[in-house]
């Protein structure tokens, strides 16, 4: 089994089935060589994973639960001897807040040394990347849903890059390729998965060329990935051959299931294509100057993501003190 790109597990590890960790070679995670986690993520794996026992350890605030049960998939990780990149993301409800989420970082590194901490291209994150990336941290830039944010964080991150390329952290920027056109795109080209997946499939494009000169600052890393149209994958077609990562969650690995080489996941047609690159809106998230900084913070699936991730860290603090 030859996998097109190489491919991170979406979700805290120990929720990783036997089946799918015994396809590694001892010491691997199965076929994936790193970890992306999130609040919403962690939440699932805090309610499944001897919930009751996690919470007595918790220090009572969500923010405590959540660290503690990002160290428990660290722990499991470490356990098994593995060690590949293990993605921890801030506090959602300080992504507008510097200073905040520098603070946060620290205390995630206090707790998992070898984290790598996922910041969020809002304003606020992009100057905490600017301010992290001399510490020596590893990023992972999230919540990225347009070239320009792709560009300024990967910009950021080269300013604080050391002389020596052996020495640098792996640090990697994150295009949520399904939830541009779930969360915004759609709104422009309505419903049709064909037009929302094609219009994705360009901004992906787009972003691999635009990040060219950084790569050997930053990998690019495209999550939130969709099946379809149909029963293609287009997003599966345009990684191959790429020097990209891919997370998996659980969902998408039932259909299609392990993104494999000589697998024909169908491709963009010429009719789509056309459509999409007429539209403005995708062509503004295609663009290197698509939005001004300014604007990161109000960009719609951002806002929806916000949204969701802060309601996680909410039932977090609920289970914290509440049990």
């Amino acid at each position: 089994m030859t996998l097109i790109a190489e491919c991170w597990w979406d979700s805290a590890p120990e929720l990783m089935t036997p089946d799918l960790l015994e396809r590694g070679s001892p010491g691997a995670l199965g076929p994936f060589r790193g970890v992306t986690t999130n609040p919403m993520l962690l939440l699932e794996a805090c309610r499944r994973a001897e919930p009751e026992s996690m919470r007595r350890r918790s220090a009572g605030s969500g923010w405590d639960l959540y660290l503690a049960c990002a160290a428990r998939s660290a722990g499991f990780l470490a356990s098994r001897k593995i060690s590949v990149p293990f993605c921890v993301q801030l506090d959602p409800r300080c992504a507008f807040d510097a200073d905040s989420m520098l603070r946060q970082a620290a205390e995630i590194r206090q707790r998992i040394p070898s984290a790598t901490i996922k910041v969020p291209m809002t304003m606020a994150g992009i100057e905490a990347i600017r301010l992290l990336a001399p510490t020596g941290a590893a990023i992972n830039a999230t919540w990225g849903f347009s070239v320009a944010q792709l560009v300024t964080a990967a910009h950021a991150m080269a300013g604080g890059q050391g002389t020596r390329a052996a020495s640098r952290p792996r640090h990697v920027l994150t295009l949520m390729e399904g939830r541009i056109g779930d969360l915004g795109l759609s709104v422009h080209l309505g419903q049709d998965e064909t037009a929302v997946r094609a219009a994705e499939c360009v901004v992906f494009e787009a972003a691999y060329d635009a990040l060219r000169p950084y790569a050997d600052v930053a990998t690019l890393l495209a999550s939130s990935l969709r099946p379809g149209p149909g029963d293609q994958c287009w997003h599966l077609t345009t990684k191959v051959g790429r020097d990209v990562i891919i997370t998996l969650p659980p969902p998408f690995l039932r259909r299609p299931g392990l993104p494999c080489l000589g697998v024909d996941y169908g491709s963009v047609d010429g009719a789509s294509l056309a459509r999409v690159v007429g539209d403005e809106m995708t062509r503004r998230c295609a663009a290197v100057d698509g939005f001004e900084p300014g604007e990161f913070d109000q960009l719609p699936p951002l806002v929806k993501t916000h949204e969701e991730a802060t309601a996680a860290m909410e039932r977090f603090e609920y289970l914290a003190c509440h049990g």
